[in-house]
């Protein structure tokens, strides 16, 4: 009975074993580098603000925005690709001694996007434009357009 036993276990452990190993496989050979310039640039912008009343807070967020378009408009650069994406306007607080919070005022931030093909002319163009106005921060990017994307 112990000898059965044993065998039956042996032929478990060795079956369990052998169904592990794969006969299937999948061999490739060869290199392969996928690279392309990219044809679109994205420049991500912020402008923050701050004031003691919302609504003047508000109005400043929109009054730089409004001059954004207008230096783009002055360098010829399209503001139909402008896109915002995010817009917060947030309470400030500091504590008085006597452990008391106080309103401070209000912060707001916005963000927008411009995305537009890639060439220096107009790289420059927009760190001009961008340079000038100097309200605003920004983050220029590169990526693939869809056909490039398709294409590779």
């Amino acid at each position: 009975m112990k000898r059965i036993l044993f065998v039956f276990v042996v032929v478990l452990f060795s079956m369990n074993t052998f169904s592990q190993i794969q006969n299937n496989l999948l061999k490739v050979q060869g290199k392969a580098i996928l690279y392309d310039v990219p044809e679109l640039m994205v420049v991500n912008m912020t402008i923050n603000t701050q004031d003691a009343q919302y609504a003047k807070c508000a109005e400043k967020l929109v009054f730089d925005y409004s001059q954004i378009e207008k230096a783009f408009l002055k360098k010829g650069i399209p503001t139909t690709k402008l896109k915002s994406d995010n817009m917060d306007i947030s309470e400030t607080y500091s504590w008085s001694t006597d452990r008391e919070r106080k309103l401070n005022g209000y912060r707001g931030f916005l963000s927008f996007v411009l995305e537009l093909p890639y060439d220096k002319k107009t790289l420059n163009t927009v760190m001009q434009a961008l340079n000038e106005q100097g309200t605003v921060s920004f983050h220029l990017s590169f990526k693939l357009s869809n056909e490039q994307k398709d294409k590779l």
